[in-house]
């Protein structure tokens, strides 16, 4: 019987992994504009909650946002609302 042989894994060194286009940061920044905009909340609206812009939002800050957006959605509360129902 022939014997089956397979490529040496050491004969191809690996390439690096390719970074994608743009900052990861302004990805998320993006998803959550356009989320939040289709709840009808504003940038101007989101940065005037928190007291910041949104690209310096802290990971906490973007979770009371995601917070909000989650209590608007399931109880139709306005933004205002629901972020003075997440701090509380």
């Amino acid at each position: 019987m022939g014997k089956t042989t397979r490529p040496n894994p050491k004969s191809a060194p690996q390439k690096p992994a390719q970074a994608q286009n743009g900052s990861p940061e302004a990805d998320k920044t993006a998803v959550l504009l356009k989320f939040m905009g289709s709840l009808g909340v504003s940038r101007e609206d989101i940065e005037a909650a928190i007291g910041a812009r949104i690209e310096e939002f802290t990971p906490v800050e973007t979770g009371i946002i995601r917070s909000a957006a989650a209590i608007m959605k399931k109880s139709g509360t306005d933004f205002q609302t629901a972020v003075t129902e997440v701090t509380r």
